[in-house]
């Protein structure tokens, strides 16, 4: 990746082809669908409810910050289209149970097949020492290895046959055999965090979630290198002055150095992608040359770069995301295991299955898993990117789908009449 620096700012010089390419396929898809859905209308509306008016002011305070403040301008628009376009289309193109299954499948295919280009890369190159899949960061790779982790083990309990569940289980020990090649930190942490959400965490009985829990946790502790464990002890470093490890010491006083940049401009911030080239001064001289991860907790990084004005809503969307993945699986439960109406009304009853509550309750808690994943990453790692919105968009598609539902059909109903194969809402 190409950087430059500019009075004081990181430029970027990756306005690369792929970049083009991704604003490119997003926007031929976003056409093809206002063509060929007759209710791509509706679910355009749904999709700017009040969550989707969250994330518009969110990317709006953004774009407030990066116009007043000396930094590269194309940089953020040509990254926040993707953004909103990405959301938007998930939450109108995914209106059936059955494609949010078919999302999160290719969700966890992409995640696994990294995992196995991990382990290639692993096996082929013993000089290195962190491996990093597709990824430039292997602290990045461990963040979205473990994003699927809850999404494999929810598609494994929802799978009918032997073969498919063995095919999401091994999908599933890829993400924590990603985790440890990575000789990530803040994966580990993550990785148990999780495994105590899995615990107190519905979808699944407290007996099968023990067993989880104890299995994932064997093995993990099975295979870790002793050159893990000896890394893992440097995080004791933060609480202490004496021998901490330089990354450590940064990372302890990142927290000092986001307030005073927050300070300095609280109202709209820094400017997008300026928390990585700030602390420059303000930490001594030291900064990573990248555009990517070099801030290490996106929270600060939101806090510093979008001032008050984007972080509240920020907040507010990951708070109204969370909500949605909760009520979404409290609604399914309610519904219980009994196909809808909604699904009979489709006249197709081998598409029953997908509107059981019990499969909509284990979606629901996948997606929100996965949204908690990388939330709890996210206070170790700069992660603001398109897997934010995509991230957040899920669970509010679960939502909108288990409320559609458990709702009586009918004309008060506008979220299930736009979600009906009568519409055009169908597989």
């Amino acid at each position: 990746m190409l950087t430059g620096r500019v009075d004081g700012f990181i430029l970027s010089e990756t306005f690369t082809l792929a970049k083009v390419g991704g604003v490119l396929l997003l926007a031929v898809t976003f056409a093809v669908a206002a063509v060929r859905r007759s209710d791509f209308q509706p679910g355009f509306k749904r999709a700017f409810d009040k969550r989707g008016m969250v994330v518009l002011i969110l990317i709006i305070a953004g774009a407030v910050s990066t116009i007043i403040n000396p930094n590269p301008k194309y940089f953020f628009f040509e990254q926040h289209v993707q953004f909103l376009m990405l959301f938007v289309l998930t939450r109108v193109y995914i209106d059936t149970e059955k494609r949010l299954w078919w999302a999160l499948v290719f969700i966890l295919l992409a995640r696994g097949a990294d995992g196995l280009l991990g382990i290639y890369q692993y096996l082929t190159s013993p000089t290195v020492v962190r491996i990093a899949g597709n990824f430039i960061d292997p602290n990045e790779y461990a963040c979205y290895s473990l994003v699927a982790l809850p999404i494999a083990v929810y598609l494994f309990e929802n799978s009918i046959g032997i073969m498919k569940k063995l095919f999401f289980a091994a999908l599933g020990m890829l993400t924590v055999i990603s985790v440890i090649i990575s000789y990530s930190r803040s994966g580990a942490i993550t990785l148990g965090v999780m495994l105590l959400l899995f615990l107190i965490m519905g979808g699944l009985k407290f007996k099968k979630r023990l067993i989880l829990f104890l299995i994932i946790l064997v093995i993990f502790a099975a295979i870790l290198p002793t050159a893990y464990w000896t890394r893992m002890e440097t995080v004791g470093g933060l609480f202490g002055d004496e021998g901490m490890e330089r990354s450590m010491l940064i990372r302890r006083d990142l927290l000092g150095t986001a307030i005073q940049l927050f300070l300095s401009s609280p109202l709209f911030g820094i400017g997008y992608m300026q928390f990585r080239q700030a602390p420059l001064e303000l930490m001594g001289g030291y900064a990573v040359q990248r555009l990517r991860l070099s801030g290490h907790s996106m929270i600060l990084q939101l806090l510093a770069e979008f001032g008050l004005a984007g972080f509240i809503p920020f907040v507010a969307l990951l708070v109204m995301a969370l909500v949605s993945g909760f009520k979404a699986g409290a609604a399914a439960k309610r519904a219980g295991d009994e196909p809808s109406e909604a699904s009979y009304a489709s006249g197709k009853p081998s598409e029953a299955s997908y509107a059981s509550g019990k499969r909509l309750r284990l979606l629901a808690t996948a997606v929100t898993g996965a949204l908690l994943s990388f939330l709890v990453m996210s206070f170790m790692l700069g992660t603001y990117s398109k897997y934010l919105y995509l991230l957040v968009a899920l669970p509010m598609v679960a939502s909108d789908l288990a409320f559609s539902s458990t709702s009586p059909p009918g004309p008060g109903n506008r979220a299930q009449r736009a979600m009906t194969p009568a519409n055009g809402g169908g597989s």
